[in-house]
This record gives structure tokens, C-alpha cells and sequence, in this order.
């Protein structure tokens, strides 16, 4: 039942999307959160296979698809603690401090906090699925 609220919810989200033919596409953070949705499927999917079947092949599949997709989402992660201590470096040593407008200035240091929560969330995460073995 999961794996089909998960399911209709990923299709739910890509309807929700504009039209990318139209468009110059999806988002990154669009681009990312359908990768993750479509990746969580798969391991909930995979996750009830492995626990209802009796056959030795379908439990070897299902674990395989937890595996390698359980993989995306870590790599996924690694990539968000990384873009945001990078966007953290430049907002610190480079753009509030060449920074001439003061509202510029003041905007930057206004959405700092932003990148600070995302990375500790992003690290958080991190660090959950290096303990879980995903």
C-alpha cells in the first residue's frame, strides 16, 4: 500500500509540474525531488516484495533495487552537503563581503541562515544513512 501512496503521489507531483516541453525544463530542486520520489518507490516496492514473496529470485531483486536505488539517494544527499557548503563559502569569503549595495548585503546575510539549516538537515541525513548502511 506504500509503494501505491507513493506511486500516485510521484504522479500527483509530476502532473503538478508546467509544462517543460514549453519551457526551459524542470528545476534542479524540481529535477531532484522527482529523482527522489521515483528512488522511493523502488525501495518501498522493493522493500514489500522481499517481505511477501517466497521466491529466492523476486527477494534477490527486491534487495537489488533497495541497494541501487537506496545508492541514488545517498549520493543525492552527499551532493546537497556539498552545493551547500560551497554556497556558504562563497555568501562568506567572496559575495557578503564584495558586497557594495547595502541591500544586496543585507539580503545575503538575510538568506544565510536558509543555507546553514539545509546544510545541517543535509548533513543530518547524511550521517543517518551512513549509520542505516544505505
Amino acid at each position: 500500500m506504500k509503494a501505491i501512496s507513493a506511486a500516485l503521489f510521484g504522479a500527483l507531483a509530476l502532473a503538478s509540474f508546467p509544462d517543460w516541453a514549453q519551457s526551459d525544463g524542470p528545476t534542479d530542486p524540481q529535477i531532484a525531488a522527482i529523482v527522489a520520489t521515483a528512488n522511493q518507490v523502488d525501495i518501498d516496492a522493493g522493500k514489500l516484495a522481499e517481505s511477501k514473496t517466497k521466491s529466492a529470485d523476486v527477494k534477490a531483486f527486491a534487495q537489488r533495487m533497495i541497494t541501487d536505488h537506496g545508492g541514488v539517494n545517498r549520493a543525492a544527499v552527499d551532493h546537497e552537503v556539498a552545493y551547500h557548503q560551497s554556497v556558504l563559502d562563497a555568501l562568506d569569503k567572496t559575495l557578503i563581503p564584495s558586497a557594495q549595495n547595502e541591500e544586496l548585503k543585507a539580503l545575503l546575510v538575510k538568506v544565510r541562515p536558509a543555507f546553514v539549516a539545509h546544510l545541517e538537515r543535509a548533513k543530518h541525513l547524511q550521517a543517518e544513512l551512513r549509520k542505516s548502511g544505505a
